[in-house]
């Protein structure tokens, strides 16, 4: 049972969290999922045709293995394979936006550390596509 005070001090935080109250921050925040297309609904045929072909594939290499259950693991290992191209876009966009000059490494490594944190946001995309893999994995 959860206490009196500790149900007021979650009232108070939760309405202190709504959101971005302008116009222009609910633009802003309706435009972060357009950064890398990780969220998209938009169905795409080839990523259909790649799931299709792996579940296919799945299917054919273990007999038992049911038509939902493989084209469950094979769109979750695109999601996986999506965010890490998304990393790896973000990093080569940093060392090509990299200034060229006498030191060319330390460029490259300066232009890294600025994306880093673009890159690391990627990590709750990652964790979700690795748990969908997961709960698509646990259903064999």
């Amino acid at each position: 049972m959860i206490s009196d005070r500790k149900r007021s001090a979650n009232r108070a935080n939760a309405a202190k969290s709504t959101g971005p109250k302008s116009q222009a921050g609910k633009h802003r925040a309706g435009q972060n999922a357009l950064r890398h297309g990780l969220k998209s609904k938009v169905a795409d045929p080839s990523r259909t045709a790649t799931s299709i072909g792996w579940a296919q594939t799945f299917c054919h290499e273990d007999p038992d293995l049911s038509w939902p259950v493989a084209l469950a693991i094979a769109q979750a290992l695109l999601g996986v394979e999506d965010v890490a191209r998304a990393g790896q876009d973000l990093m080569h966009l940093a060392l090509q936006a990299a200034p060229p000059s006498s030191s060319l490494e330390l460029d490259e490594d300066l232009a890294l550390i600025a994306a880093l944190p673009r890159i690391c946001a990627l990590d709750g995309y990652a964790r979700r596509a690795a748990g969908t893999l997961r709960k698509a994995l646990r259903s064999i």
